[in-house]
């Protein structure tokens, strides 16, 4: 019986790309963006924009703005398609003029 023994996590290895291990931010970044995120609530900085051009609520939560790592599509960008109702799974109702 062989056992495999990861050293990162299954969930790290599939965000990698080209083998590239995945960078720690310092902390002068993590504040800039901290900042950043204070402004974007205050109204001072604007929205994050996602890739269909939708402004992106700064008051949702990081831990739903985030793509999960197993989701299929590149999410590269900032996006809330992985909350949205997917056209193939929603369901037709007959309109009362039919």
């Amino acid at each position: 019986m062989s056992q495999q023994h990861f050293t990162t996590p299954p969930s790290i290895l599939a965000r990698q790309k080209d083998g590239e291990a995945p960078k720690k931010q310092t902390r002068e970044e993590y504040r800039q963006q901290k900042e950043l995120e204070e402004l974007r609530k205050a109204g001072s900085a604007p929205a994050e924009v996602d890739e269909e051009g939708k402004d992106i609520n700064p008051h949702i939560p990081k831990y739903m703005t985030d793509v999960p790592w197993y989701v299929t599509y590149d999410h590269a960008k900032p996006t809330l398609k992985h909350q949205r109702i997917h056209p193939e799974k929603s369901k037709e109702y007959d309109t009362l003029n039919e």
